[in-house]
């Protein structure tokens, strides 16, 4: 019996020298019967502090007075600590050491009164984790700051990622947003049209779409949106792209075909033939009474032609008298 408790508490030493975590053992008076070296590494304890018999108001003392705890009066920091680990209770916790280690201690509680606590430097863990986090918020930054509506869908047509503009602009929230499919935002030949580009988007990579964007309350938009392909972390397709709200610019151009359609229509009802040719000597305007009494033909009556088409075909028919025709054309 005393070979074989001899020999196993041989195989726990060594077991506990094997480890990569330092370990502490205690007992119900909160005095140390057990540790590593592992332990002495981790929290820069000297040899003399750590050995069978040393009681833990003894190590807290010694790290208070090192400002290991921080500012603060040392004996309350020790009174503080002592008063927690007499209940006993499981805990798990991340200490920064002044050195900057970060170490992650768990404490597990044993049957007759006691501690075996845990200790492991997590250091690069959370430097890790701190890195994936300024990614992240940067990223997020930047989504927000896309103007419109920003989006991330899967092929299978789930949303990924969205900005805050898109639940605002569409009445969703998260939640919402998680469920719904980008066809839910359209109607009619809208919906049939997004469902066409996405297809696209995956098949050939990129494409661009005007359609009116269906918010919770009905309300209908114009929105002009573009679709890029690209590849997850995961290696599966997605698409990314980014809506914006032409309104203003729908109602610009609405305007702007009703007072050309006045000035043609003030132009058609003079008894006068007027042209309109613009700094680069194209016809940027004509009425029917112009064509009429220069006898033009519809080529030419259309709009879109030059001034030197005119000139041209002015030139050929002679009315201009004889004369080399091209030369005639650059004269005038």
């Amino acid at each position: 019996a005393h070979r074989l408790a001899r020999d196993m508490t041989q195989v726990l030493r060594t077991t506990l020298e094997t480890m990569s975590q330092g370990v502490s053992v205690v007992d119900a008076d909160l005095r140390l019967i057990g540790h590593n070296q592992r332990l002495l590494e981790l929290l820069d304890f000297p040899p003399s502090l750590i050995h069978e018999g040393t009681t833990l108001e003894d190590v807290f003392r010694f790290n208070a007075e090192r400002g290991e705890y921080g500012p603060g009066d040392v004996a309350a920091q020790v009174r503080e600590r002592i008063e927690r680990a007499r209940h006993f209770v499981p805990h798990r916790l991340k200490r920064t050491r002044p050195d900057g280690r970060v170490l992650e201690i768990i404490g597990t509680p044993l049957p007759d009164g006691g501690f075996v606590t845990t200790y492991a430097d997590i250091t690069e863990q959370e430097r890790i984790a701190a890195e994936i986090r300024r990614e992240r918020d940067f990223r997020q930054r930047l989504i927000e700051s896309v103007p419109g509506i920003f989006y991330l869908i899967g092929q299978d047509g789930r949303f990924l990622l969205w900005n805050r503009n898109f639940e605002t602009i569409a009445g969703y929230s998260s939640k919402d947003m998680s469920a719904a499919h980008p066809l839910d935002f359209f109607e009619g030949s809208d919906r049939e049209l997004i469902a066409s580009r996405i297809g696209e988007v995956f098949a050939s990579g990129s494409t661009t779409a005007e359609a009116r964007f269906k918010s919770k309350n009905g309300t209908l938009r114009p929105f002009f949106f573009t679709g890029e392909r690209i590849e997850l972390e995961d290696g599966r397709p997605g698409l990314i792209g980014v809506g914006l709200d032409i309104s203003e610019r729908k109602q610009a151009e609405a305007a702007l075909a009703r007072q050309t359609a006045i000035l043609q229509a003030t132009l058609e009802a003079m008894d006068q033939g007027i042209s309109v040719v613009d700094a680069d000597l194209n016809m940027s305007a004509l009425n029917k009474r112009f064509c009429e009494l220069l006898d033009l033909p519809e080529s030419l009556a259309g709009g879109g032609a030059s001034f030197a088409d005119f000139a041209r075909f002015n030139a050929r028919r002679g009315e201009y008298g004889p004369c080399d025709i091209e030369a005639k054309v650059q004269e005038m």
